[in-house]
Parts: C-alpha cells; structure tokens; sequence
C-alpha cells in the first residue's frame, strides 16, 4: 500500500492521506510528481524488500532531468 500527502480540496493547509492499494504505477506516479513539483529536488524514500528498493531506485534514476531530481533513500533494519 502506498500513502501520499496530498492538499484538500478547500484549498486550505489540512492535508488529507490518498491510499493506493495494489502493485503501484510507478511511471504514472513519478510523472504526477514531476508536472506538479517542477524545478525541485523530491525526496523517494524506501523501507522494504530488496526488490522495491531496486525498482524504486531504478525509476527515481529513469525520471530524474535537469529541472527535476528524484533524490533516493532507504532505510533497511
């Protein structure tokens, strides 16, 4: 499952939790994150098995430009 903070609707500061269930999209995510958050640095976090890290990695690489980096991290214990 994947949790995403995302602002409310009212357009307030609450910020409100979107819940993805299922294999994630990973392109369609990353690209959502990269047409609203141009021109930054977006932090990807990972804490789970090797596989996910590797294919969080891979694609935080894949989707990174100039005008937008993809900064990977994990957390294993």
């Amino acid at each position: 499952m994947i949790y995403a903070e995302v602002n409310s609707s009212e357009g307030n500061n609450n910020k409100s939790l979107r819940k993805n269930f299922g294999r994630p999209n990973w392109d369609k995510i990353f690209d959502e994150v990269a047409r609203t958050n141009q021109n930054a640095n977006v932090g990807v976090f990972s804490c789970g098995p090797k596989p996910f890290t590797d294919e969080l990695r891979d694609i935080s690489k894949k989707k990174s430009t100039d005008q937008l980096e993809f900064t990977f991290f994990k957390e294993n214990f």
